[in-house]
This record gives C-alpha cells, structure tokens and sequence, in this order.
C-alpha cells in the first residue's frame, strides 16, 4: 500500500506540476497576445489621426491612403 500511496501522490504532484505549468504558459501567451492586439489598435489610431489632419489640410486621399496605411474606403469614412 505503501507504493500504491507513494505512486498515486507523485501522480496528482505531476498533475499538479503540468497544470501550474499549463496556466503560466496560458498567461504569458495572453499577455504577449494582448500586447501585440494593443499595439496594433494603437498604431491604427494615430494613422487615423495623422489622416484625418491630412485631410484637414486637402491631401489627396491616395497619398493619405499610401502614408497612412489605411484604405481609400476608411479614409473616405473619416470625411
């Protein structure tokens, strides 16, 4: 009974161990996703700003779309 005991407690340490691991895996892969995704939204905010004072000052929205990154059809719906 003793190795049965000494077997199932290694068992559910291992479990234990794997779904620690699992977690701190899971967090750091979110964090990392969420960062990208913030950086992404970021950098999509300030070309919409920049377009939007580009086309303040009456730059043809093909050079906006080129600089900016953003699609003719979003720049017009900035108008």
């Amino acid at each position: 009974n003793d190795f049965y005991n000494d077997m199932t407690a290694a068992k559910e340490e291992g479990k234990e161990e794997g779904l620690k691991e699992g977690l701190d895996k899971g967090l750091k892969e979110g964090k990392e996703e969420g960062l990208k995704e913030g950086k992404e939204e970021g950098l999509k905010e300030k070309s919409i700003e920049i377009a939007k004072n580009m086309l303040k000052d009456n730059v043809d929205i093909n050079i906006i779309s080129k600089y900016s990154g953003l699609s003719v059809e979003e720049i017009n719906k900035l108008k």
